[in-house]
């Protein structure tokens, strides 16, 4: 039976070990995001440095900044997601006191929102620099994300007055704020995506008119993120809207979903960059080949030349 000590003893080994799946991918793809972040620095340094000597160009340096961006999300993101994890270790092996118990579930509630704050962000970041810098392209998340503070503040204080045993009747609407959470994040997802989709597949169009068109990766690479998060988060919003009681742990897992797909996206912008670079050393090598002549040629021939005459002269 769903209510049985033995499901809910089941139920709750199969959350820790989505948990512990979505944190380890997570954990992995931060490394090689931080591990290609910083192969990709240290090439564009050593290249202005040893290479044509001119510095870094604007070029470069717009790269450098977009490196930073990710590298300060990265890390803010790993401190949140790392934080969060550890809590519900503590949680379900610890074995805590009640009191204690209560302020671990308030304090990942808030590392919860943390994090879909950061992630959202990072996404609206996106979609204003795919857009120009356009500020009526995101107005929208921008509500959004107004509105996803107006449902958050009151469930982290429901969450307050619950560790303080000091509940209220009046604002104690937990569903009814979480709903407006999960609604609020799933649409700037969504809307982010199919705008940033189709601005690239339209700029890929474009090109492809003047023999360029390579960016149907990158849609992909968007699509994927967003997908597993959206599909997670519609989840949430299905069981909420049932009234089913795992709702809440359902949503507590998207906090390790959500930094797994954000650095789904940094690590494919890293390996695009690697290979990039990659092809680009290559053909420097290459054209380095192809003009190479001995130094010592001249001479030989010379010496050649001369042995030839110093033959002729005998014979």
């Amino acid at each position: 039976m769903p209510g049985s000590p033995a499901a809910t003893i089941r139920y709750t080994w199969t959350l820790i070990f989505l948990e512990n799946a979505f944190y380890g991918g997570f954990f992995v793809l931060y490394t090689i995001s931080s591990l290609l972040l910083y192969q990709r620095r240290k090439f564009l340094l050593n290249q202005a440095r040893y290479g044509h000597g001119n510095g870094l160009d604007s070029a470069d340096k717009e790269r450098l900044q977009t490196m930073r961006f990710w590298e300060i999300t990265g890390g803010i993101m790993f401190a949140l997601v790392t934080a969060h994890w550890m809590l519900t270790y503590i949680l379900y092996l610890g074995e805590p006191p009640d009191m204690s118990a209560r302020m671990i579930v308030f304090a990942k509630v808030l590392l919860s929102e943390a994090t879909l704050v950061v992630g959202d962000l990072v996404i609206i970041h996106r979609l204003w620099i795919v857009g120009n810098k356009s500020k009526l392209l995101i107005a929208f998340p921008l509500f959004a994300m107004v509105s996803f503070f107006v449902f958050a503040i009151p469930l982290s204080w429901e969450y307050y007055l619950v560790y303080s045993r000091k509940p209220l009747s009046w604002i104690l609407r937990q569903p009814v704020w979480l709903m407006g959470v999960v609604a609020s994040t799933l649409s700037v997802n969504v809307y982010c995506t199919v705008l940033m989709s189709w601005k690239i597949w339209r700029a890929n169009r474009g090109a492809r008119r003047y023999g360029g068109g390579q960016l149907t990766h990158v849609i992909v690479i968007l699509v994927e993120s967003a997908a597993l998060y959206s599909f997670w988060m519609a989840t949430v919003l299905g069981l909420l809207i049932a009234r089913h009681p795992f709702y809440i742990d359902s949503y507590d897992i998207a906090t390790e979903l959500y930094g797994l797909c954000t650095m789904l996206i940094s690590v494919r912008v890293g390996l695009g960059w690697a290979t990039g670079d990659a092809e680009r050393t290559m053909q420097s090598n290459m054209q380095r080949v192809s003009s190479w002549r001995p130094a010592t040629l001249p001479p030989i021939a010379e010496a050649g030349k001369k042995s030839e005459d110093d033959s002729s002269m005998a014979v």
